[in-house]
């Protein structure tokens, strides 16, 4: 397979519910910044990659902007349920052929190299790959087969969910745990925890510009 066999599906929540868990410890503005920065990163990181597509769903006027400004295929979010609208955009996905690679939008450490290590490590899109979040199991990335009878069941314990699903179709999956894939950033013991292992990184992403849009 090519770049162009692949396409990334990046949802994001709407700026109202911005890491809510935060909300004790950081300003509605900060936690607004973080939420922004952390997609812009992840969207520059997709186009990178080998993947030739990106596709965004969410409601927020401001990230459809992002999305025209930065050339990304912006999708509606009309409300049916985040699991329905990703199974539904994973299926629009097989049938133009496409290999479709869900992505969270707040990875902060995430890098090109991070998503092309999951690419390779699905045989190119012959086989499933799931990125673990670091501190639960939940499902950071997935990769899976054009016309595989797999469903998305983003939630609690989804990654055990996912992987039993693999299992059952008598499929092969591999974990990709690069850093820039497995740390999401959600409660304050990630935010403490990353300003240990990346000191300033969160002042960074609290105080930057939306200057990473050009």
């Amino acid at each position: 397979m090519n770049q162009s066999n692949f396409v990334i599906i990046i949802p994001i929540k709407s700026l109202a519910l911005a890491k809510s868990r935060l909300s004790n410890v950081l300003t509605k503005n900060e936690r607004f910044n973080i939420t922004v920065n952390m997609f812009l990163e992840v969207i520059k990181a997709s186009k990178k990659s080998l993947s030739n597509e990106v596709w965004v769903i969410g409601e927020d006027k401001l990230f459809k902007d992002i999305c025209s400004c930065l050339n990304v295929r912006w999708i509606q979010d009309e409300g049916c349920g985040l699991n329905n609208i990703l199974n539904n955009k994973f299926s629009d996905a097989f049938k133009k052929n496409l290999t479709p690679i869900y992505i969270a939008s707040d990875l902060p450490f995430i890098e090109f190299n991070d998503i092309n290590m999951a690419i390779n490590l699905s045989n190119f899109g012959q086989d499933f790959v799931f990125s673990p979040a670091y501190n639960d199991k939940g499902t950071n990335l997935i990769i899976a087969p054009v016309l595989s009878d797999f469903l998305i069941k983003l939630g609690n314990y989804s990654l055990d969910k996912h992987t039993d699903q693999v299992v059952e179709l008598n499929s092969k999956f591999s974990f990709c745990k690069q850093e820039g894939l497995v740390f999401d950033l959600d409660t304050v013991e990630d935010l403490n925890y990353f300003q240990k292992i990346r000191p300033g990184i969160i002042n960074k992403l609290m105080n930057k510009s939306f200057s990473g849009i050009n």
